[in-house]
């Protein structure tokens, strides 16, 4: 009865520690996510906002202040933050 005991509890332990260890990659993978869109939007920002200086337009402001929102939803209004 003794033995069994200690295999069950030390089954628990082994099962616990992978679930929690899957977990943990899981959110490593998402954050890496999360980051990866940031970064992409920052690039895509920073090439219009040069086609923007290059053209001088005023649609170019609407265009950056649409930009700023966008960012602000994948940086403050997301579960993906960087």
């Amino acid at each position: 009865m003794t033995t069994q005991c200690v295999v069950l509890a030390s089954s628990v332990i082994i099962l616990i520690f992978l679930l929690s260890n899957i977990q943990f990659n899981w959110a490593k993978k998402e954050r890496n996510l999360g980051r990866k869109i940031v970064e992409s939007h920052d690039e895509r920002t920073l090439f219009s906002n040069k086609l923007c200086m290059l053209i001088g337009s005023r649609a170019c402001e609407h265009h950056t202040i649409l930009q700023q929102e966008d960012y602000h939803h994948w940086t403050e209004g997301s579960r993906f933050r960087p």
